[in-house]
């Protein structure tokens, strides 16, 4: 099975075609939709209304305007979605006309659908995010705790993990599941 499947599913990408559900913002018509009112002999993306709104927030995210603002405005023009979904979208190469897939090992395709953002606007997007610092590092051990993972619940057995109470200047153990 997987001898006749897999290639055929390469060369449906190859040939610029999209596997799976359609980001949002597109609506997905074909012959193996779901919703028979999107039933196609081939398959096709085209760009919804929630799509157009999108748009805008590529321009703004373009402005310097925040995710969480972004959002906001989003769902004051009818579309709920959370700012880290947005984040999701902005590496979402799709939208800039492209189709990448484990599938095709490492490979950009152009594909059949229409792009919602130029390729241009999309690298200035992601030149953004590059700029700005990603979290922070957590330290997993620390010299003041040795015993951290090491101690063993005396009442339920679970590993003690360690803390510190900077009002106190102490380190503490405690157990996450039944806090002893």
């Amino acid at each position: 099975k997987t001898e006749v499947s897999i290639p055929g599913m390469q060369a449906f990408l190859r040939a610029g075609n999209w596997l799976g559900r359609a980001p949002i913002g597109y609506d997905h018509y074909g012959p193996k939709t779901t919703d028979h009112t999107r039933y196609s002999h081939r398959q096709r993306m085209e760009i919804n209304e929630d799509g157009k709104k999108l748009r805008q927030a590529w321009q703004w995210k373009l402005e310097g305007v925040q995710d969480i603002e972004i959002a906001r405005r989003l769902k004051l023009l009818g579309l709920d979605i959370d700012n880290k979904r947005l984040s999701d979208m902005w590496k979402n190469i799709f939208y800039c006309g492209l189709i990448t897939h484990k599938l095709l090992d490492g490979k950009l395709i152009e594909g059949n659908h229409e792009p919602l953002v130029s390729k241009e606007m999309f690298l200035r997007v992601n030149h953004i995010n590059t700029r700005r610092p990603k979290g922070y590092k957590v330290k997993k051990e620390n010299e003041d705790r040795p015993l951290t993972g090491d101690l063993i619940c005396y009442q339920c057995g679970n590993k003690l993990t360690s803390y510190y109470v900077k009002k106190k200047g102490l380190h503490y153990y405690k157990c996450q599941k039944c806090k002893g």
